[in-house]
């Protein structure tokens, strides 16, 4: 099928997006210098998170190119399941990365912190969040429009 053709290339660039995700937040956390506050570093692995998220949706959504078709109703029960599960990845990215970039930037203003993130670490950080959220939300809106209800 062709429907499940593009979701299945959805999903692989979406894996392919998350182990670039992870590789940027890894050099992140190399790229801040010493001293800097270790709550940052729980930051950064909730924004991992997100990346995890990212991931799963992607697996969720090759998986279901994959599928021959058997019996009806098992189907049916399994393209609900990849539709709840991109969905539930999205909603779970959201969250992460928003907690995540906010424990960020109250970091970023504690008062007796020595050595305060740079602006690129800041925008970097923000924009591994939001590419994350975004990607995520687009393969969540493409695999539930193009898998079949049933």
């Amino acid at each position: 099928m062709v429907v499940q053709r593009v979701v299945g290339v959805t999903g692989a660039l979406v894996i392919v997006m998350a182990f670039v995700v992870a590789a940027a937040l890894v050099a992140i956390g190399m790229a801040t210098p010493d001293g800097t506050h270790p709550i940052f570093y729980l930051g950064l692995a909730l924004l991992g998170g997100g990346a995890m998220c990212l991931l799963l949706s992607g697996v969720g959504s090759t998986m279901a190119r994959s599928r021959e078709a058997t019996v009806w109703a098992l189907d049916r029960q399994f393209f609900a399941s990849v539709r709840r599960m991109v969905l539930v990845a999205w909603i779970i990215a959201i969250v992460v990365d928003v907690v995540g970039s906010l424990i960020v930037v109250r970091v970023q203003r504690v008062p007796d912190e020595p050595v305060p993130l740079s602006t690129g670490t800041l925008v970097s950080t923000f924009g591994v969040a939001v590419l994350t959220v975004v990607v995520t939300g687009v393969n969540s809106f493409v695999t539930r429009r193009l898998v079949p209800r049933m």
